[in-house]
């Protein structure tokens, strides 16, 4: 380096009369000097050559490579948009009802640096086609945005009849630490109860629905833990029941009542939806069941 001495050697001993030698390790910025020499049986032929070498400070110019673009956890409302970057970059999606876009989230000054992305765009109309392109810069400021996508909202289930509207998709974490999204289990049937510890028609009917669970190991039977109408969720205590009652059913948390909105229960719970395998609300009960036999008939009767 500049200042010091001629400390480190590169030798290549084969006989050649045009040079090249690599030298490795050399540190960004700085100056070297460099002195050539060539042998002939170990006679020195030339004379030094003193030369200075000044290594640039090299800059990124290669904008983050972005992939796996999707729309997920499609509800009325809402939907999250996914992607990944090779290098962290920021995180950014445009988004409207053409591909001009036109709204942006989150705001251009959010300047974070993650490799896996996620946005999650609230306060969409139910039903519409939306079109959406993602948008990430790295620490250099070197930017790359995707491709157009498009994604539409789903229908809201209606508060006079939900009998044959799509049931709303939701993702939400569970009682045992796991999470369930509504269309991971397409091409069974489903079962939808919303209830809440301090329901008390809620809790004397959960000892039939396991025992649905018990007659139809093939269906998916989602009991959501709810907030509505001055209930609240305690995630501990719902996990204790589960784990006391030995109920063998999944457990998903809504703590913030975003899916039981979304399904149009307004009047108070239980209420039930009866999906079919393609996710058509097929049947639903406001209320308790009486017993088993009454569940398993609307699950029967379609």
């Amino acid at each position: 380096l500049e200042g010091g001495t001629l400390c480190e050697n590169a030798k290549d001993d084969t006989l050649v009369t045009s040079h090249n030698i690599k030298l490795t390790n050399l540190e960004q910025g700085k100056s070297y000097h460099i002195t050539v020499k060539s042998m002939v049986n170990d006679v020195d032929a030339s004379l030094d050559a003193p030369y200075v070498l000044r290594l640039s400070d090299v800059q990124d110019t290669t904008p983050p490579k972005i992939t796996g673009v999707k729309a997920t956890t499609i509800t009325s409302s809402s939907a999250t948009i996914t992607w990944t970057t090779d290098e962290p970059a920021t995180s950014q999606v445009s988004y409207g009802t053409s591909a001009s876009y036109g709204t942006k989230q989150p705001d251009p000054t959010d300047t974070t640096l993650l490799s896996s992305h996620d946005v999650t765009l609230y306060g969409l109309p139910p039903q519409m086609l939306f079109h959406y392109k993602v948008t990430s810069r790295d620490a250099a400021g070197n930017e790359a945005s995707s491709s157009d996508s498009t994604f539409s909202t789903l229908a809201t289930v209606s508060a006079d009849s939900p009998i044959g509207t799509q049931a709303p998709d939701f993702t939400l974490p569970c009682a045992d630490g796991t999470s369930a999204t509504l269309s991971s289990f397409k091409g069974k049937k489903v079962i939808i109860n919303f209830w809440n510890l301090d329901c008390q028609y809620c809790m004397k009917e959960m000892p039939d629905f396991q025992t649905i669970r018990n007659n139809n190991p093939d269906i998916a039977m989602l009991m959501i833990n709810t907030a509505i109408g001055g209930f609240t969720v305690n995630s501990t205590a719902v996990t204790n029941e589960v784990a006391n009652k030995n109920y063998k059913f999944i457990v998903p948390l809504d703590e913030s009542g975003t899916v039981v909105r979304a399904y149009n229960v307004t009047n108070g719970i239980p209420v039930t939806f009866f999906l079919d395998s393609n996710g058509i609300i097929k049947a639903y009960q406001d209320g308790m069941f009486s017993n088993a036999s009454a569940i398993q008939s609307k699950l029967s009767s379609y």
